[in-house]
């Protein structure tokens, strides 16, 4: 081997081995430096080496034949070799490439490509001498072009691609052609003899084509050269394809074309960077490839993504998308149909973005160039063209689609293997067909109607898909069109379809016709809620045409039914108007429909099914019009047993036009249950879930869709039910269903798939929020995956309604979700939160109702503030059902489930509206609460639904009952039972029967109690009634109707089980692991209780079963045989020893009144048989039923007892058994515990009542039997299992203890509450020694601090229930003071040693004032800021925020027992340094009770109870009797009434703002003053210039009134008051002065008392006594009666005969400090004081309190609560560090910025004359003369200071109260009309009127009048007061200037015992404090009452309500 063969292998192994290729090359063109002269060895050289500069290549040999033989042989295997080796070398590693080896890979490449390129140039040198055809080197150059493209050497592979091909043609023609070569670049096969029939040479060139073509797009080349190239190789290299085998010719061609596509789209979305031929060329090029080439299925995807990478404005954009569209066109009529069947989808996709690009462009282009018409013409008309092009392309493809042949090919069978397939290209064809119309449409192209009809005429394919809804997209456009060209009144100029139709398409058959008519009706029902006029109108033109002119053949009779029902919905959308033809309507096509004869089985089905359709919708319809019950329910009837009687076994095999709608039926059956629900009929229910359960397995829904549609629609139930699920009819369905739905399971996971589905399940089940503690709410919420506490309820609530998308569905569930929210918390006894949660459900119900019903409103609900005949004030309220509500029903709905009806929507509603009445019942709102009931009444009386009307009328009735409106009342309940009567079969429900019916009975029972005379028989009556109400819920009838489970067990024998139905199989699925784990740790103290109880029975217990069966209060029998006998005994001996006893049991002497009440003469069986009567009903039918009977029966007994008297092993209290029946998972059992519930509630309403009416004074019942009925409550309260054996005294104190303790969990804390308060009460009444020396039962042992105790757990469970909360309240706070005489406290009291018990007493009392007030307010306050809303659609999240705030404000006591004392204090903390005083009227039981106490020889009639609050002071708490004052006037006189009949003058009756008052019986003349005072008013009294009318007399008349006025209240000053006047005073301003002398004289009581002084009451008897005899009188009674007790001026000191052993004690201490109170006191000394806050209770704050003589110079304010009056100040900000109090930040207002109302009747011409001008003068904004907006009065209350208003009444007749909820602030108000500051009283509910709506609103104070007033005299108050603020002297304090000035001459103004001070030290000490906090507005009141002519029956009118007030100017 020579050297060079050396180096030759040398290289290859290189090659082959080496993974190290540097250096290489050069290694290589040093081998073949034998080839210099021929080329150049460094040009493709990775390294090239530096050149000179200058340096020139020289030109190189031509290799010949001769000259390159000799190297030829020597390198020609070596090439061989290497050109073998070098393409496999070059292969990408297609595996991941390690880091750092990429780069390395790159470098390789780089010498290997250099290398390949300097062989083959080497190659080509020697192939002169190579034998074979002479391209065969060109073959290899080949693999070296597809190298360097793979490698990204793009420029490289197109240099060589292009040498390749020069190259080549100068191989194969010679010589050339004298032809233009400059883009010649392949010669054609015709041209190169015989090498243009070798395939290789042509897959040669096809693939360096394609190479060429790759690294154009690749390289991303800006190069128009290049692309222009490329179209020239793309034309010339088409001759070779065909050279070229098949299957290399189709794979070429593809990556040819695919090559091209990336070509065009470069192109396209760079046009503006090439030339616009250019694209334009190349892009219809690639498409002509495409189409030519195997990838014609490619086209339309190429097309589309062509053209929409173009740029929207390139210029010659639509031109080109024409050019494709036609291009497109030729395609399909030369294109394969098989193959055209499988790419419609596309094609229409790309038709689709043509049309819409059009659009778009074109819309754009408008908006710019709107002055470039020419354009925009030239524009469209292409467009047009483009567009009408995309309808004909896309008739072509259909037309081929649906050809036969195509049809029954096996490439359709690939493409689907039925029709269905083809259907949905079609459905898909018309729908963009219907788009691109559209696009035309706005392109305004004169003939798109015709091309509507066409597409349709081109697109109708009946022989293939008869009868579908094919053409309802174009049907649709045509309607849009029209609606859209017609609309505003051009109706009648609008085309008419069938016209057109039958011009174009005369051959169609009717069927056709029929169906697009149908859909054109369809289309004009889904745009009619934006064109409704001309949809309605057009709807009635082709209804009226398918009846006349094309149904009007025999044949039809079907078709013409059911156009006819189309035409009854139709004329039912326009409106109500029409509703008699509607009907009549339906009428004739139920005719039609029932002489239809059927040839087939299939058309009966269809028959019967439209016909029941038409059945379910007249009764619809009947409701709306007739409401004709008995109609509704045979159309029903005939409904269901026609769908009942359908062929559902050939369902499936029913051609499609016979296959009737089932979805549509489902909708009307679920419409037709809501209707029913409403109704409270459910005998069809059952039939109606089955046929829907029948319809859901047909569409193969499933079991959970089903019982969705039924649960979620509320439709397992009915409106008013306390059981969310009927159940019987929830025991038949799950008979029906295959799964076991009893499960809790089973709802639990198919409700999962929805948050607010499953929270609505649990909550429906759930019986209040504080029956469970937080561990069992935890593994509550864990089993069900389910949250229930109240602000993750929110939550849910708030993703439904903030949803973007939220429609009447959400707003529906969420107001469900709030509405069974509201229940829990009301049942747990928080009703204010409740009633927040039940406003927003209410708001968000009648959202959903808008959507559903028109609600008319004629004029605003305007309720008399007297309250008369009310009944037809909303008789102007309609409810109309939208028509759109009715016609949808008819129409196929995709989602079943989710649709509500409007019958569902209304009854939530309504539900809804009773809820809220309910709630502001229950706060003691009566106003909203009225008008909520009659609107309530209203609807359902417009819809004819009875069970609402008397769930209504029975509210109606107890509220007017509780307002004292007798007849009303009456009237209410005596509709109620009218409508339960004659509705007795339509309300299937036993239930609400009963509910209803014991509603009325105790209601009936309260209105005779109430009415008129209290006598015995009136009990007697009453207690009757009450009792057959507990005889009817014992009523086993009804009991039965509750299915348990399949083997009938009562309910007793199940909850003493440890498992229940299907407990086995449930314990796994609910984890009930968690609930046995924490058994012991989760202890009961009422089962704890009850078992204690119970053991100390079986102790007792007798050993006769048979004894056991007798009553449960036998041994009070036997006590009460006891009792009788003493009493006779006692009624022999006429003298009686009284004894005073001291020791803790209270023992005070009953008067001789009440001792006569009782009848001496009742013997024993008389009395046996009472009580007999009371609880015979309840053993014996409740609790006592005996087990023969109960097996007898086979039924379900409620709470039936054990029947031989043994006690069961397993006593469980209510919430335990609950717990457990959670824990067992048995929906049924659940079920009827819900209604146990319900039932045991009303049961202890019943029980209440009867224990107080059976110890109601007037009737004689002894103790045992009201015993036994608080014992029989107590049971009903606690025990899960109602007992019969309840001896008392075998039971003895532990359940009383239960009843006191704060229980884990209370199912009825209201009832609770109401029990405690009635026990106490009872046992208070009983506490004398005739009733105690025998004890019956253990409630004989109850002590004094037992009962404050019951009332203290009353107190905190009564907190939101305002009118017993303050019944509580004031009980308490009555009892804290009684027994201050024995010490008989509870401990709790006794525990807080910074609390003394007048904090106790003064807490109390407060609260039992004014909490309805609070409530209001804070219900004002919520709705206030519900009406604030930041961002629209938040208002529910608002709503929620602001509920969950103010519930924290509206606590008015904590939540537990054992934290009252910390509350306590903290509510004294932080008091506002200002005097409030509280002042309550006492009588009836409070009266005989203190009378009693106090061991009185007579009874006071009332007693005052006055609490005094000074900051950082001990409150003071203190009763007064109150004595009768006629004031010298007799009852029925009124001499001003009687004069001015004799004058002939018109008297208008007086409603009294009042209707009774315990003031009518201790002041009954202030009642006859008042009313006498408004005779001598009346608006028809004559001028004095008119001579018949004695105008001297009337005016004596005035005196008269004003005289007795002014007496009465003197009287009241000195008979109630006496020296205790100082406790009505403010603090005086030097008081300062007197703490020394009072802290002394308090320190020398204290040593000498044996009890702790009030030092606050020392100071205020030193502070405000008017002498010393007024302040040694009280200080001497403060010493005898403790601080808590007085005599006023009507008692003398021996009447306390409790007290009078103390009398000499007292002397002698009174005779030490004597000295120290005369220097303290002064004579007759003017003093400027603190003003002073007056808050009054109901019954006194009608009375004149500031006009008493002693409070006459005294700035006295009122407000409705105490917390009213700490919500006004500010207590965060001015709290002093070192004091439990604050300085008061005073409001302030100047009184220059005011805002005036002047006489808007324009019937004061007086008070207009005088005030007027002044007004103008003062340059104040305001309105005289005119009413004005209530807008308008808005914005003056909410951006001025003052508001005057002179006018009648209060001014609210300008203003709805609702409004004062709009402002952010409001004005202090000055309103001088009549009675414009009387608080109208409603009875136990809330005070009303328009003082109360400024406090709410924000203003700080309010001037106004408590009564009717002259104009002139009143007016003369009023400029007193308005000249005394404007005045520049009046911002100055007179008594500080007089100081002054009295400084200068040495002189002060003090007593002469004070004189030894420095004149200037004491003028300091003097200065009023009033020039520190400026003046105030109620400053005046009394100076300028003097102003009047009559200053009392006038100025006495004048009160100021709200706070002190500054006077402050502005700057």
């Amino acid at each position: 081997m020579n050297s060079g063969d050396a180096d030759a292998a040398a290289l290859l192994a290189s090659l082959e081995a080496s993974q190290d290729f540097g250096g290489l090359y050069l290694r290589f063109s040093s081998f073949f430096e034998p080839f210099e002269n021929f080329i150049f060895l460094d040009d493709y050289n990775p390294r090239p080496l530096k050149k000179k500069a200058g340096w020139k290549k020289k030109p190189k040999k031509l290799a010949t034949k001769e000259n390159i033989r000799p190297i030829s042989k020597q390198f020609y295997p070596f090439l061989c070799k290497a050109i073998k080796l070098l393409p496999n070398l070059l292969k990408r590693n297609p595996s991941n490439v390690a880091d750092g080896e990429g780069e390395m890979q790159e470098e390789r490449a780089a010498e290997l490509l250099s290398i390949y390129r300097l062989t083959i140039r080497c190659f080509l040198c020697i192939a002169p001498c190579l034998t074979g055809p002479p391209y065969s080197v060109h073959l290899q150059w080949g693999q070296l072009v597809h190298r360097l493209e793979n490698w990204a050497r793009y420029n490289d592979a197109n240099e060589e691609g292009f040498a390749l091909l020069e190259s080549l043609r100068t191989v194969l023609v010679t010589p050339l052609p004298h032809l233009n070569t400059s883009m010649l670049f392949i010669p054609g096969p015709s041209v190169v003899g015989s090498a243009g029939a070798d395939s290789h040479l042509a897959r040669l060139v096809s693939e360096v084509v394609i190479v060429l073509t790759c690294c154009a797009f690749k390289s991303q080349t800006r190069d128009v050269d290049a692309f222009e190239r490329i179209l020239a190789l793309t034309e010339q290299v088409q001759p070779w394809f065909c050279i070229m085998e098949p299957d290399a010719m189709t794979k070429n061609h593809k990556i040819l074309v695919d090559a091209l596509y990336r070509c065009a789209v470069f192109l396209a979305r760079e046009s503006k960077l090439f030339d616009g031929d250019l694209v334009y060329s190349f892009c219809l090029k690639m498409l002509r490839e495409c189409i030519k080439s195997p990838s014609v299925d490619l086209f339309p995807v190429m097309a589309h993504q062509v053209c929409s990478a173009i740029d929207v404005k390139w210029y010659r954009r639509t031109s080109f998308v024409i050019d494709v569209l036609r291009m497109s066109m030729e395609w399909s009529f030369s294109g394969s149909k098989v193959d055209l069947s499988k790419h419609v989808d596309p094609l229409l996709g790309f038709i689709s973005y043509c049309a819409e690009g059009f659009y778009s462009t074109w819309k754009d282009t408008f908006k710019c160039c709107l002055e470039l018409s020419v354009e925009l013409a030239d524009y469209a008309q292409q467009a047009s063209i483009a567009l009408d092009l995309c309808c004909k392309l896309i008739w072509r493809h259909i037309k081929l689609l649906c050809q036969p042949q195509l049809t029954n090919s096996k490439c359709h069978q690939n493409y689907g293997e039925s029709k269905d397939l083809i259907k949905d290209v079609i459905r898909e064809a018309f729908n963009k067909c219907a788009r691109i119309i559209d696009v035309l449409h706005k392109f305004d192209v004169s003939n798109v109607r015709e091309v509507i009809i066409k597409s349709m005429f081109e697109l109708s394919v009946e022989v293939l898909f008869p009868n579908l809804s094919l053409f309802f997209p174009l049907v649709k456009q045509w309607v849009k069109m029209l609606c859209i060209d017609f609309s505003n009144g051009k109706e009648d100029g609008a085309p008419f379809l069938y016209a057109l139709i039958l011009r174009e398409c005369p051959t169609w058959p009717k069927n056709i016709i029929v169906e697009i008519l149908e859909q054109e009706l369809l289309a004009y029902d889904q745009l009619e809620g934006s064109y409704p006029a001309i949809c309605q109108s057009m709807k009635i033109k082709v209804i009226d045409c398918l009846l006349m002119d094309v149904l009007n053949g025999g044949g039809f009779i079907q078709q013409r039914a059911r156009v006819l029902v189309w035409k009854a919905l139709v004329i039912r959308n326009v409106g109500i108007e029409n509703l008699s033809n509607c009907f009549d309507g339906l009428t004739e096509a139920i005719s039609l429909f029932e002489n239809v004869n059927y040839d087939s089985s299939e058309a009966k089905t269809l028959g019967h099914h439209h016909l029941s359709f038409a059945y379910l919708l007249r009764a619809q319809f009947t409701q709306e019009t007739k409401q004709d019950w008995e109609l509704i329910q045979c159309d029903i009837q005939h409904a269901i047993n026609l769908l009942s009687e359908l062929d559902f076994e050939a369902h499936h095999i029913l051609s499609v036009q016979l296959k009737p709608n089932l979805k549509s039926t489902i909708s009307m059956l679920l419409h037709t249950l809501d209707l029913l629900s409403l109704k409270g009929f459910l005998a069809f229910h059952f039939d109606i879930c089955t046929l829907i359960n029948i319809f859901c397995k047909i569409e193969n829904f499933s079991v959970d869709k089903f019982m969705n549609m039924l649960w979620t629609g509320r439709r397992l139930g009915h409106a008013l039910c306390p059981s969310p699920i009927d159940p019987d009819l929830f025991s038949r369905i799950s008979q029906l269903l295959d799964c076991k739905i009893s499960s809790v399971t089973f709802w639990t996971k198919f409700l999962n798939t929805s948050s607010y589905s499953l929270l609505l399940f649990v909550q429906n089940f759930f019986l209040s929020v504080s029956i469970l503690d937080e561990e069992n709410v935890k593994q509550i919420e864990d089993i069900y995956s389910c949250k229930l506490a109240v602000e993750d309820v929110k939550m849910v609530v708030s993703s439904l309604v903030l949803n973007v998308s939220a429609k009447t569905e959400s707003f529906f569930f969420a107001g469900q979700i709030l509405y069974d929210l509201s229940e829990r918390l009301f049942a747990g006894g928080r009703a204010f939160e409740a009633l927040s949660y039940a406003k927003e459900a209410l708001n968000l119900r009648y959202k959903a109702l808008r959507k559903k019903f028109i609600i008319s409103n004629k004029k605003p609900i305007e309720l008399a503030e007297s309250s008369p005949a009310i009944t037809g004030a909303l008789d102007h309220l309609y409810l109309e059902l939208l028509g759109s509500a009715t016609t949808k029903v008819s129409r196929e709905i995709t989602n079943v489930d989710s649709t509500l009806s409007p019958w569902s929507i209304l009854g939530c509603y309504l539900e809804s509206i009773l809820q809220v009445g309910i709630l502001h019942e229950a706060i003691g709102d009566g106003v909203q609460s009225e008008k909520l009931f009659l609107t309530g009444k209203r609807f359902s009386m417009l819809q004819s639904l009875p069970s609402f009307q008397i769930a209504f009328s029975c509210a109606l009735g107890q509220l007017y009952g509780k307002k004292l409106l007798w007849d009303l009342a009456e009237d209410q309940l005596s509709t109620a039972m009218k409508l339960l009567q004659e509705n007795d079969v339509m309300i299937s429900c036993k239930h609400c029967k009963l509910i209803f019916e014991v509603t009325m009975d105790m209601e009936i029972g309260d209105l005779s109690l109430k009415r008129s005379n209290r006598g015995p028989h009136v009990q007697s009556h009453a207690l009757d009634i009450y009792r057959l109400a507990v005889r009817k819920l014992s009523d086993d009838k009804v009991e039965n109707s509750v299915i348990v489970s399949s083997k009938q067990e009562s309910f007793d024998d199940l909850s003493s089980k440890c498992h229940l139905e299907d407990s086995k199989q449930l314990a796994v699925d609910i984890k009930s692991h968690l609930w046995i784990s924490n058994e012991k740790s989760l202890a009961c103290n009422i089962c704890s209780f009850l078992k204690q109880s119970s053991s100390s029975q079986n102790g007792g217990q007798h050993n006769s079963a048979q004894k056991t069966l007798l009553l449960p209060d036998i041994e009070c029998v036997q006590s009460h045989m006891h009792i009788e006998i003493k009493k006779k005994s006692r009624n022999g001996s006429k003298n009686h020893s009284k004894i005073v006893s001291h020791d803790t049991q209270l023992k005070p002497r009953r008067s001789s009144r009440n001792r006569s009440l009782h009848n001496k003469h009742a013997n024993l069986s008389v009395e046996t048989e009472n009580h007999s009567s009371v609880l015979s009903v309840t053993d014996t039918d409740i609790f006592c039923q005996k087990k023969s009977q109960i097996i007898a029966s086979s039924t379900n007994s409620f709470d039936s007892g054990r029947t031989d008297g043994a006690i069961c092993p397993s006593i469980e209290c209510l919430r335990c058994l609950f717990i457990k029946m959670i824990k067992e998972g048995s929906t049924t059992n659940i079920i009827y515990f819900k209604w146990l519930v319900q039932r045991r509630r009303i049961l202890l309403r019943a029980f209440l009542r009867i224990a107080k009416s059976l110890e109601a004074s007037g009737v004689k019942h002894e103790a045992h039997e009201v015993h036994g009925v608080f014992w029989q409550c107590i049971f009903v309260l606690f025990n899960g299992k109602l007992r019969r054996d309840t001896d008392s005294h075998n039971y003895n104190l532990c359940l009383f203890k239960l009843m006191g303790e704060d229980n884990l969990g209370d199912v009825f804390p209201v009832e609770r509450a109401s029990l405690l308060y009635t026990m106490s009460w009872f046992v208070l009444k009983e506490f004398h020694p005739e009733h105690r020396s025998t004890k019956c039962c253990s409630l004989s042992n109850v002590q004094m601090q037992n009962i404050i105790s019951w009332l203290l757990r009353a107190f905190i469970l009564s907190h939101e229930i305002p009118v017993l909360f303050q019944k509580v309240s004031r009980l308490i706070a009555s009892l804290i003071l009684l027994s201050t005489i024995d010490g008989s406290l509870p401990p709790l009291l006794c525990s807080q040693e910074s609390l003394s018990l007048n904090h106790w007493a003064a807490f109390f009392h407060q609260a039992s004032i004014g909490s309805v007030v609070n409530n209001q307010y804070l219900s004002f306050v919520r709705d206030k800021a519900s009406s604030f809303k930041a961002h629209k659609g938040l208002e529910s999240v608002n709503i929620l925020e602001t509920a969950s705030k103010l519930n924290c404000i509206s606590r008015y006591a904590p939540e537990k027992l054992k934290n009252l004392g910390e509350f306590v204090k903290n509510f004294f903390h932080g008091f506002p340094r200002i005097s409030v005083v509280c002042i309550s009227l006492l009588d009836g039981d409070y009266a005989n009770l203190i009378g009693e106490v106090l061991i009185l020889p007579s009874f006071f009639p009332a007693w005052l109870l006055i609490t005094r609050f000074d900051a950082g002071s001990q409150p003071i708490t203190i009763f007064l009797p109150a004595d009768s004052i006629s004031g010298g006037i007799q009852p029925n006189s009124n001499s001003c009434k009687e004069f001015m009949v004799e004058n002939k003058v018109v008297v208008s009756e007086w409603h009294c703002p009042w209707n009774s008052s315990v003031i009518d019986d201790v002041v009954p003349s202030y009642r006859i003053i008042l009313e006498a005072n408004f005779a001598s008013l009346t608006k028809h009294v004559p001028s004095e210039t008119d001579p018949q009318f004695n105008y001297a007399k009337w005016w004596s008349c005035r005196k008269i009134l004003d005289s007795q006025l002014n007496d009465l209240l003197k009287t009241m000053e000195d008979e109630w008051i006496g020296p205790w006047g100082c406790l009505l005073l403010g603090e005086r301003l030097d008081a300062e002065s007197l703490e020394k002398l009072a802290t002394k004289l308090s320190n020398c009581l204290k040593s000498q008392c044996d009890f702790e002084p009030n030092d606050n009451l020392i100071k205020v008897i030193l502070s405000g006594s008017p002498s010393a005899v007024h302040a040694e009188a009280c200080i001497s009674q403060a010493l005898l009666y403790k601080g808590f007790f007085g005599r006023g001026g009507c008692c003398g000191e021996q009447r306390f005969r409790a007290f009078t052993g103390r009398s000499e004690e007292i002397a002698s201490i009174f005779a030490s400090v004597h000295s120290l109170v005369l220097e303290a006191v002064g004579e007759d000394m003017p003093i400027d004081r603190q003003p002073v806050i007056l808050v009054l209770d109901n019954d006194v704050q009608m009375l004149s309190w500031e006009s008493m003589p002693i409070l006459k110079n005294q700035e006295v304010y009122r407000m409705p609560s105490l917390l009213s009056i700490l919500q006004k100040f500010d207590r965060s900000h001015y709290c002093s560090k070192n004091s439990s109090a604050f300085e008061v930040n005073f409001p302030c207002v100047d009184p220059l910025h005011a805002y005036y109302l002047l006489n808007p009747s324009g019937d004061l011409d007086y008070t207009q004359q005088q005030f007027e001008g002044w007004f103008q003068k003062q340059k104040w904004e305001g309105k005289t003369g005119n009413i004005p907006t209530i807008e308008e009065m808005l914005l003056a209350l909410e951006n001025h200071d003052l508001y005057l208003y002179f006018g009648h009444g209060s001014g609210m007749q300008y203003i709805q109260a609702d409004s004062f909820g709009k402002l952010d602030r409001c004005a202090a108000a000055f309103l001088m009309g009549c009675c414009s500051g009387s608080l109208w009283q409603s009875g136990s509910y809330a005070p009303r009127g328009a003082p109360l709506h400024y406090l709410f609103a924000g203003s700080p104070t309010i001037i106004a009048n408590l009564w009717e007033v002259t104009d002139k005299d009143i007016d003369r108050f009023a400029k007193a007061m308005l000249d005394s603020w404007t005045q520049n002297s009046a911002l100055c304090c007179k008594k500080c200037a007089r100081v002054a000035e009295d400084s200068k001459d040495g002189k002060a103004l003090l007593p002469l015992r004070r004189r030894g001070c420095k004149a200037k030290e004491i003028a300091e000490n003097e200065k009023c404090r009033r020039c520190e906090e400026k003046l105030r507005l109620a400053s005046f009141i009394s100076q300028a009452r003097g102003a009047c002519r009559f200053p009392t029956i006038i100025g006495a009118a004048v009160v100021c309500y709200g706070v002190p007030t500054i006077l402050k100017r502005k700057q």
